[in-house]
């Protein structure tokens, strides 16, 4: 439903910097960028990013069960 990807982005929204672009990234982005790409892109090894999203995931779960978001 729209509006519960309304939800999804506005609180994407309101992760640190490099989480809103982890994310975007990695579930936003048609055609999906590399972890390579990625990485550039931040300023990282490609083997930090998987790290990274699990990081991003936990506190953009965090925010959504705040909110009462539910899957």
């Amino acid at each position: 439903p729209i509006y519960r990807d309304q939800i999804l982005r506005s609180t994407v929204d309101r992760l640190p910097p490099r989480c809103k672009q982890v994310i975007n990234s990695l579930f936003f982005e048609d055609p999906r960028p590399s972890y390579s790409a990625i990485a550039s892109r931040l300023g990282l090894s490609e083997n930090s990013i998987g790290f990274t999203r699990e990081r991003c995931l936990k506190s953009l779960r965090k925010l959504l069960d705040e909110l009462g978001y539910e899957q």
